[in-house]
């Protein structure tokens, strides 16, 4: 899948649930059986997919770049093809930001983590993805993706 059909991609007709009906049953399966036990159930998992999904496509379509972050060589676990990238960005203001994707652009599975790190206390390694190690730097996020 090229970014141009992820960023197409309706994701409440894709998975029938907008956000605040997602929310509200997030919170109904934590509700009922709490947190630490919601991470192991299957519909919590695909509402976390979902929400990492519109996470990723809202920081691609804000930074506005032609790259989904660097592929990698690796082979989705969900689907068995080898279209997985890597993705990053930084904001900075009051607090460091810094987000990180996994994305298989083929059956859409998806790793995102989102850090928030006091402005003043950078270091290097806050920029390096915590899913295959690789060291993006601060040099703009996926503008200077190799």
């Amino acid at each position: 899948m090229k970014i141009e059909d992820f960023l197409a991609i309706d994701l409440q007709e894709k998975f029938g649930m907008n956000f605040k009906e997602r929310a509200e049953r997030y919170g109904d399966i934590i509700e009922k059986v709490g947190y630490q036990n919601a991470l192991s159930n299957p519909e919590f998992k695909k509402l976390m997919q979902m929400q990492y999904l519109s996470s990723v496509k809202g920081i691609i379509e804000r930074i506005k770049t032609p790259n989904v972050g660097r592929h990698l060589n690796e082979t989705c676990k969900s689907c068995n093809t080898n279209e997985i990238y890597c993705g990053y960005d930084f904001n900075s203001g009051p607090d460091d930001y810094y987000d990180f994707w996994h994305i298989c652009m083929e059956c859409l599975d998806v790793k995102f983590n989102h850090e928030t790190h006091c402005y003043g206390y950078e270091e290097i390694s806050d920029t390096d993805c915590p899913y295959c190690g690789y060291r993006w730097g601060y040099s703009g996020s996926l503008l200077n993706c190799n």
